[in-house]
Protein backbone atom coordinates (compact mmCIF):
# COMPACT_ATOMS: atom_id res chain seq x y z
CA UNK A 1 0.00 0.00 0.00
CA UNK A 2 1.53 3.40 -1.22
CA UNK A 3 0.64 6.69 1.26
CA UNK A 4 1.66 9.94 1.51
CA UNK A 5 3.56 10.54 5.10
CA UNK A 6 1.35 12.77 7.14
CA UNK A 7 3.75 13.67 9.13
CA UNK A 8 6.36 15.36 6.80
CA UNK A 9 5.46 17.88 4.18
CA UNK A 10 6.62 17.44 0.84
CA UNK A 11 7.33 14.78 -1.37
CA UNK A 12 7.56 11.96 0.89
CA UNK A 13 5.63 8.25 0.34
CA UNK A 14 5.70 5.07 2.17
CA UNK A 15 5.11 1.44 1.16
CA UNK A 16 3.48 -0.98 3.45
CA UNK A 17 4.75 -4.06 2.65
CA UNK A 18 3.77 -6.25 5.99
CA UNK A 19 0.96 -5.18 8.32
CA UNK A 20 -0.10 -6.99 11.21
CA UNK A 21 1.58 -10.24 13.39
CA UNK A 22 3.76 -12.13 10.81
CA UNK A 23 5.03 -14.31 13.61
CA UNK A 24 8.71 -15.46 13.78
CA UNK A 25 9.50 -16.07 11.02
CA UNK A 26 12.12 -14.00 8.59
CA UNK A 27 10.72 -12.61 5.29
CA UNK A 28 12.97 -11.77 1.68
CA UNK A 29 11.62 -8.34 0.38
CA UNK A 30 12.28 -7.31 -3.33
CA UNK A 31 12.02 -4.03 -4.65
CA UNK A 32 12.66 -2.01 -7.64
CA UNK A 33 12.96 1.43 -6.37
CA UNK A 34 12.89 3.64 -9.45
CA UNK A 35 9.73 1.80 -10.33
CA UNK A 36 8.33 2.55 -6.78
CA UNK A 37 9.21 6.48 -7.09
CA UNK A 38 7.65 6.30 -10.75
CA UNK A 39 4.24 4.94 -8.97
CA UNK A 40 4.44 7.38 -6.14
CA UNK A 41 5.53 10.67 -8.12
CA UNK A 42 4.13 9.77 -12.04
CA UNK A 43 7.87 10.52 -12.89
CA UNK A 44 10.95 8.62 -13.79
CA UNK A 45 13.61 9.52 -10.69
CA UNK A 46 15.83 12.74 -11.39
CA UNK A 47 18.72 10.29 -11.00
CA UNK A 48 20.19 7.60 -9.15
CA UNK A 49 18.43 6.84 -5.65
CA UNK A 50 20.84 7.96 -3.19
CA UNK A 51 19.02 7.13 -0.24
CA UNK A 52 16.41 5.06 1.54
CA UNK A 53 15.06 4.25 4.76
CA UNK A 54 13.54 1.42 6.29
CA UNK A 55 11.36 1.45 9.44
CA UNK A 56 8.53 0.11 11.40
CA UNK A 57 6.28 2.07 13.19
CA UNK A 58 2.52 2.36 14.45
CA UNK A 59 2.08 6.20 14.04
CA UNK A 60 -0.67 5.77 11.49
CA UNK A 61 -2.30 3.27 13.85
CA UNK A 62 -1.13 4.39 17.40
CA UNK A 63 -0.21 0.66 18.44
CA UNK A 64 3.24 -0.36 19.18
CA UNK A 65 5.45 -1.63 16.22
CA UNK A 66 8.39 -3.93 16.30
CA UNK A 67 11.20 -5.78 14.23
CA UNK A 68 14.26 -6.80 12.89
CA UNK A 69 15.90 -6.04 9.67
CA UNK A 70 18.95 -7.71 8.42
CA UNK A 71 21.28 -8.06 5.02
CA UNK A 72 20.36 -5.57 2.49
CA UNK A 73 21.72 -5.56 -0.53
CA UNK A 74 21.41 -3.04 -3.67
CA UNK A 75 21.57 -4.26 -7.17
CA UNK A 76 21.86 -2.54 -10.36
CA UNK A 77 18.59 -2.25 -12.26
CA UNK A 78 18.41 -5.06 -15.08
CA UNK A 79 17.95 -4.43 -18.22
Amino acid sequence: TLRQSSLFLGELYGEVLRSGETGEAWHTETRDVAKDFERAFGRKPPGPVKGLAVLSDGDETGQASEADFDDFEALPTKG
